[in-house]
């Protein structure tokens, strides 16, 4: 399974000539215009991930794009109110050349975390979620009626994830190197339950202080910009084989 097909997934490209060029994210940090991901296969062949963001003038995402090779193309269009958040999906599945659209909308508490969604697929049943956070606004557990995930955190950062479904129990653990993760959005997991851009932007509480070191799985390396930002990230597998690269451009 590869990290990165889920990170927390991250954003948005403008133009140069975009208006919102100069935008900056709620805390004045650098907003994410592109990702590319390039996995190395077993035999040397490589395929793309590639994500792009565009933002409003609060800095708010409102539109992300993904191009998945093999697999999927989408995009989505997020707008906003003081108590939801609604996120309108439209793709092509690859596999088999279909469109698909879905729907999911977020209720907002009083601290502007989301506490509720609703995610509505055409032709299949609702997927109705709830999400529960500690003292310190970070994110603790997700429920939804396919999955229940506990989330634990120390020193500011993620360092276990036990999810349940169906089929399986499942556990993810990480550890951080001190490097400070100034990048909204750039956060690595193991699995797809966080894969989610809001989470990137505060909507599911805090992000991660620091950078991920390791994981079960997977160690990371990266490489950053004068600011601090990270502009390259690689994910090698405990056999020390690079297995994915991404690259990172900024507003």
């Amino acid at each position: 399974m590869l990290l990165v097909t889920c990170v927390a997934m991250v954003f948005v490209s403008c133009s140069k000539d975009d208006e919102n060029d100069n935008v900056r994210g709620a805390n004045g940090e650098k907003l994410v215009s592109k990702i590319v991901y390039t996995h190395k296969e077993e035999k040397g062949d490589t395929w793309k991930e590639v994500y792009t963001f565009s933002y409003d003038k609060q800095g708010r995402i409102i539109q992300e794009t993904g191009d998945i090779e093999k697999e999927e193309y989408y995009t989505s269009t997020y707008t906003y109110t003081d108590e939801k958040i609604i996120c309108y999906t439209e793709g092509i599945d690859r596999c088999d050349n279909k469109p698909y659209t879905n729907e999911s909308t977020y209720l907002l508490n009083s601290d502007g975390l989301s506490v509720y969604s609703n995610e509505k697929y055409k032709g299949e049943n609702d997927e109705i979620t709830t999400y529960t956070y500690n003292t310190n606004n970070q994110l603790i557990n997700i429920k939804s009626n396919y999955e229940d995930f506990k989330i634990t955190w120390e020193d500011g950062n993620i360092t276990k994830e036990e999810g349940s479904d169906f089929y399986e129990n499942r556990v993810y653990t990480y550890s951080y190197n001190n490097n400070e993760n100034k990048t909204a959005g750039l956060n690595f997991y193991d699995c797809s339950t966080l894969c989610n851009s809001l989470f990137s932007f505060g909507y599911f509480g805090t992000k991660n202080k620091n950078l991920i070191l390791s994981s079960q799985y997977y160690n990371y390396e990266y490489e950053f910009d004068k600011d601090g930002y990270v502009t390259v990230m690689k994910a090698i597998d405990k056999t020390e084989t690079l297995e994915v690269t991404a690259t990172i451009e900024y507003k």
